[in-house]
């Protein structure tokens, strides 16, 4: 039994550990003989989850087709196409996936219905077809305004921008924090407003509305960032004076932080563009202050678009790779070998 129960973790609960097959077999050999209790069908499902969690799809497909023919009952048949149906979209077959999804939707209701829905505008999303998408959101949260209402909206919103229906967004966004007002997180949706309208060349109503989300949210992690974002846009119209200031609040309001290092860094970028020909001194009281100086703003996000729904609202707008085994990385690793953090 004690075997068993060790054989069985390894299978089923790590199918890509090393040992995993010849686990699986030795398990298997033991419950033949009775020795202990047989795995269930859901035990193997399981194994398909963990696959097409870690994108292993080779084995997550080959374990679909070993167990269809368990298959026998309604419910079991309902588990594996849903099963099919991601790996489909694993597989980048998202018609198939949509196709899939969408059965499955109309064969079940509640809850269930509504994750199948979801599924179904991924697929249409992955294949650009952001208005249907935006369209099965924006239907679920008209049907569930009371329970998962604003989340569902949220998304509904948040696609319509990441496929660039900025005024499609906008409206959605504005709906959101209408109805959804007394929400504490609802200042994201105020976030995506003002972004909707930068993106609509609307600055007058990005600044205003980066202003009114630090006086209607002042204890939101975002107002460090809206600074930030008015100063570069202030910058952008020439109004550096303004702008300054802007990174000032950005960095006095936590010196250490992200948006900090950024502020400081166009901070020095107006003053040299002030005074082309005087170099800004960098003091290593700096770097003890946790500012790496060879950080270098990545200019793409003049242009920012969230990657993908899978990223979480707060982290989408200001995506920068760094890269550790190049020129910059390798001196931030020397600086912190040195104590300068």
């Amino acid at each position: 039994e004690k075997a068993g129960e060790l054989y069985g973790e390894i299978a089923f609960r790590n199918p890509l550990d090393y040992f995993a097959n010849q686990s699986l077999r030795r398990f298997e050999r033991l419950s033949a003989r009775r020795r202990i209790e047989a795995a269930s069908f859901y035990d193997y499902v399981g194994r398909v989850d963990r696959y097409l969690s870690a994108r292993a799809l080779k084995p997550a497909r080959a374990e679909l087709e070993t167990l269809q023919k368990r298959a026998t009952s309604s419910s079991r048949k309902r588990s594996l196409q849903e099963r099919w149906a991601k790996l489909a979209y694993r597989e980048d077959r998202l018609e198939d996936a949509r196709a899939l999804y969408h059965e499955l939707a109309d064969a079940t209701s509640g809850a269930r219905k509504t994750r199948y829905l979801q599924w179904v505008s991924r697929s249409l999303a992955a294949q650009k077809r952001f208005d249907e998408a935006v369209d099965i959101y924006q239907t679920l949260a008209a049907r569930d305004a009371e329970g998962r209402g604003r989340e569902l909206l949220f998304k509904a919103a948040w696609l319509a921008y990441n496929g660039g229906r900025y005024q499609r967004s906008l409206k959605l966004f504005r709906g959101l924090v209408e109805n959804y007002g007394d929400d504490r997180n609802v200042d994201d949706s105020v976030w995506f407003i003002a972004w909707n309208a930068y993106r609509l060349g609307d600055h007058p109503t990005a600044l205003q509305t980066l202003r009114t989300l630090r006086r209607d949210y002042p204890s939101s992690k975002l107002v460090q960032r809206t600074h930030y974002w008015e100063a570069r846009i202030l910058a952008a119209e020439g109004r550096a004076e303004e702008a300054a200031r802007a990174y000032q609040k950005s960095i006095a309001h936590d010196p250490n932080d992200y948006y900090a290092v950024y502020a400081e860094q166009r901070l020095n970028e107006l003053a040299s563009q002030a005074q082309p020909n005087s170099p800004t001194p960098v003091a290593i009281a700096d770097l003890t202050r946790h500012r790496v100086a060879s950080l270098s703003d990545n200019r793409e996000t003049d242009r920012i678009n969230p990657a993908s729904e899978r990223e979480a609202p707060r982290a989408m707008l200001d995506r920068v790779v760094f890269e550790w085994t190049g020129k910059e990385g390798k001196r931030a690793l020397r600086l912190m070998t040195l104590g300068f953090e």
